[in-house]
């Protein structure tokens, strides 16, 4: 069961810095399809992640990318030699990303994102622009249908 919208109620409440980007962005902007996972760009400095691992500390985060799926646990020290963190939880997955494909680090992507009102709460979203940018960019399969849905609503918003 995925539940991104309580995870970024988590994020915010916890005041972790992050952009929300990928399929749930998408659908924020108004496309159909379907995400399996919460995706956001995020600061990777260690008061960040620590806010982050307090913030979904009730839904017991762990590694997904190892076959043994360790618990997160995160020291200031540790905090400073992650890139990226791909996570399980009791309510869904959440990746967490230093950097987007085809836009850059956290700080460019923050200055391509817009605040948006979700039921969530107040958070960035990257833009409509840097988020087709970002999926070209990527050039998966799977986020074509995406791709021309995203492209079909900026024309109309033009």
């Amino acid at each position: 069961m995925q539940d991104s919208e309580g995870l970024l109620a988590r994020l915010t409440r916890g005041r972790v810095e992050f952009v929300v980007i990928g399929g749930f962005a998408a659908i924020a902007h108004g496309s159909t399809i379907l995400t399996r996972d919460l995706d956001i760009c995020c600061s990777l400095d260690p008061d960040n992640l620590m806010r982050l691992q307090a913030a979904l500390a009730d839904v017991h985060p762990t590694h997904r990318t190892t076959r043994i799926r360790p618990p997160l646990h995160l020291t200031p020290e540790s905090a400073r030699t992650w890139k990226n963190l791909y996570l399980e939880t009791s309510i869904g997955q959440i990746d967490c990303l230093g950097n987007v494909e085809g836009i850059g680090s956290y700080e460019q992507v923050k200055a391509r994102s817009i605040e948006l009102n979700l039921p969530a709460g107040s958070c960035h979203v990257l833009d409509l622009d840097a988020l087709i940018e970002s999926k070209e960019a990527i050039g998966h399969e799977k986020d074509r249908e995406a791709i021309l849905q995203l492209k079909a609503i900026r024309e109309r918003l033009r």
